[in-house]
């Protein structure tokens, strides 16, 4: 019979073996002090926050982009517009002060003046999601299918309104102007 003779396993490379140039960089590396580097790595944050606080508006600046608002001269000349690069606004009143939809003019100054509103409702429902979660965890679970359906379907409901009051307007901007301006 023959004899089989199991070959000596040849050492592998690691996948960390670094060769050439960039073996000298790793070798300068490992000689750096221990110190240095967690030095050079504590600086990182702080070069990161001096280029994002570089690039971020002081509070001044937040504050006074949040709670600008149009003036009544901008929402009548606002109202006033009828065509946007040669297109004609086919969906709009000619007399938009006159018509029924005639409050939408005054829309961006009442949200303007209120602009808190967004804030503290994101804020209430961020609250909402870890107390509704507790209260879940703590009492138990709640029978809501019945109120679940009706949101939904009013959600349903809501959306296909805006498909029908929308598309017919895009379609017809379509065939008229094509894909550019559409």
């Amino acid at each position: 019979a023959f004899a089989t003779r199991s070959p000596t396993p040849r050492p592998r490379p690691s996948p960390l073996t670094v060769s050439g140039d960039m073996a000298a960089g790793h070798a300068l590396l490992a000689s750096t002090p221990t110190f240095a580097r967690w030095a050079l790595l504590a600086l990182l944050p702080g070069l990161a926050t001096a280029s994002f606080s570089s690039w971020m508006p002081d509070v001044a600046t937040v504050r006074a982009d949040l709670s600008w608002t149009s003036s009544t001269e901008d929402d009548l000349q606002l109202a006033e517009i009828s065509s946007f690069k040669g297109m004609k606004f086919a969906w709009k009143p000619e007399p938009w002060t006159e018509h029924w939809s005639g409050f939408v003019l005054h829309l961006p100054t009442w949200t303007g003046q209120r602009w808190h509103i967004p804030l503290v409702s994101v804020a209430a429902y961020f609250i909402a999601i870890p107390t509704l979660r507790r209260l879940v965890a703590t009492r138990g679970k709640w029978h809501v299918r019945d109120f679940a359906f009706y949101w939904n379907s009013s959600l349903s409901l809501f959306s296909w309104c805006g498909v029908v009051a929308c598309v017919p307007v895009l379609v017809d901007s379509l065939r008229q102007h094509g894909f550019y301006f559409t």
